[in-house]
């Protein structure tokens, strides 16, 4: 017979540990370091149950998010719990309209026929320098390039009414004025030749940012069909679509010829050679 005894068990203290690796002689070697307080270095607001969410204490709404999550993380006792929260009546899917409240509004009034497209474009070119990196990843994977920006050419369509962009896209009522009703987006469309793969990356890159940021991915990891980024500050959205995914596969020269009206057969050449970045 064996006698039980009771073990007080002992709470288990929870360390942070920051793991920095540093080369030397060609051997890679990893550091742990422990934290004792991460939100001086990180300057983040952390909550006391769960550890793991962050608050930013710069953002005007961080009071009340900390409050309310850190009430919500006590009842749960420091776990995260997540519940699948369905709708009593099924809804269809379709974002475009859902994701269009200009046709939103309109489709809902019984007035879609007087839903018109965004007016005019933007057209652009991007060009890129290869910068030598000779970067190995794993036994098979080689990045021999990688591409930086160098300069991008743009033709606006609207650049002799630029303003009257916003007045020409608005709706109107009978008596010739704005229709303060109908919610207006300002969905601005950019048309790239050939971009889905080059050109996007950087696209995707850059405008992710300060004051921009990617709504909207359609297409596969390699090949992007439409990008839309919006502006965090101003009612602004800009749309990056290539021509090709629309067309059959054809020359630039031709489709300036079918779409473009007083072009210029002639392309110019880039004098790639003249740039190095090394």
């Amino acid at each position: 017979m064996y006698q039980c005894e009771e073990i007080a068990v002992e709470e288990i203290k929870t360390i942070d540990i920051l793991v920095v690796e540093s080369e030397w002689e060609n051997n890679k070697i990893s550091h742990a370091f422990a934290i004792a307080n991460k939100q001086a270095l990180t300057g983040l607001q952390f909550c006391p149950h769960c550890n793991s969410k962050a608050f930013d204490p710069k953002d005007k709404n961080c009071s009340r998010d900390y409050e309310k999550h850190i009430v919500k993380c006590e009842n749960n006792g420091g776990k995260i719990i997540k519940k699948v929260k369905l709708d009593y009546v099924q809804k269809p899917y379709c974002p475009h309209i859902m994701h269009n409240k200009t046709y939103q509004y309109l489709l809902a009034n019984g007035r879609e026929n007087e839903y018109k497209p965004t007016q005019y474009f933007i057209t652009y070119d991007l060009e890129t320098v290869p910068k030598i990196v000779n970067k190995k990843f794993g036994k098979s994977s080689y990045q021999m390039y990688e591409l930086f920006p160098l300069s991008v050419a743009s033709t606006i369509r609207n650049k002799q009414e630029a303003e009257q962009v916003n007045a020409d896209n608005q709706y109107l009522t009978a008596a010739g004025t704005i229709d303060e009703k109908i919610p207006y987006s300002i969905e601005v469309p950019i048309v790239g030749f050939n971009s889905s793969r080059f050109d996007i990356s950087l696209i995707i890159s850059y405008m992710q940012c300060k004051d921009w940021t990617i709504t909207n991915y359609t297409g596969s990891p390699s090949t992007a069909k439409l990008i839309i980024v919006h502006h965090k500050k101003l009612n602004l959205k800009v749309k990056f679509v290539d021509m090709l995914t629309y067309l059959q596969p054809m020359e630039l020269k031709q489709a300036a010829k079918d779409f473009g009206d007083g072009y210029d057969d002639k392309k110019g050449l880039f004098p790639y050679e003249c740039f190095n970045t090394d």
